[in-house]
């Protein structure tokens, strides 16, 4: 099992005075009220056809959360590829940056068996051979499972992600964005390069 990331302090934390209820558009156009959060502070800001993005970042910089509010969620995802998130990834400029977002929790759970399988691994789950375990060729992997979940709150983010195996810048003009309608987030590494964590938020009530 390998576990990745736990808590996250936010660098400008949300005041919890200042959450209160607020309507979230569904993908249907179905409202639902959740506590929606507010914060004022510098944040690195962008804007693209069909999308604003913030990265909001955690105390002592290494780490972020880059949050995308796409003006239509399918049509973002459709031509979501590789480039497209370099592109996204890279913010020109810092703005002082009034951002609302709803409280919200995502879990996930996927069976990694048929992915691993269509990439050609099929031994492990016949007849591989794991006599160094027990001695015989007995064993075979019966299920790999990839669970995480991310939480974020007015102080800050938690998250994990398992996987078992069964066996100084010039000053910009202000800008606000609220996350009102499904959007997508990425937890990033900034001194590793790496996205450690990827999703999207549909309906924050459930």
């Amino acid at each position: 099992m390998k576990c990745v990331f736990s808590s996250a302090a936010w660098k400008f934390p949300f005041d919890e005075d200042a959450t209160a209820p607020g309507d979230f558009t569904l993908a249907d156009g179905s409202k639902a009220s959740v506590p929606m959060m507010t914060n004022k502070a510098p944040m690195r800001y962008h804007e693209d056809d069909g999308y604003q993005a913030v990265e909001a970042p955690y105390e002592e910089d290494r780490l972020s959360m880059v949050l995308v509010l796409p003006s239509d969620l399918g049509e973002f995802e459709a031509g979501f590829d590789v480039s497209a998130l370099s592109t996204l990834l890279v913010f020109q400029e810092t703005r002082d940056v009034t951002i609302t977002l709803p409280k919200f929790r995502v879990e996930s759970r996927f069976d990694l068996i048929p992915p691993l399988k269509a990439l050609g691994m099929t031994a492990p789950f016949s007849d591989a051979d794991f006599s160094g375990i027990d001695g015989a060729r007995s064993l075979s992997i019966s299920a790999v499972v990839h669970e995480a979940f991310v939480d974020v709150s007015e102080a800050g983010t938690e998250a994990a992600a398992a996987t078992a195996v069964a066996i100084d810048e010039r000053a910009s003009p202000a800008a606000a964005i609220r996350f009102d309608r499904p959007f997508v987030f990425f937890i990033r590494d900034n001194d590793a390069r790496t996205i450690l964590f990827v999703g999207r938020v549909a309906d924050p009530s459930r």
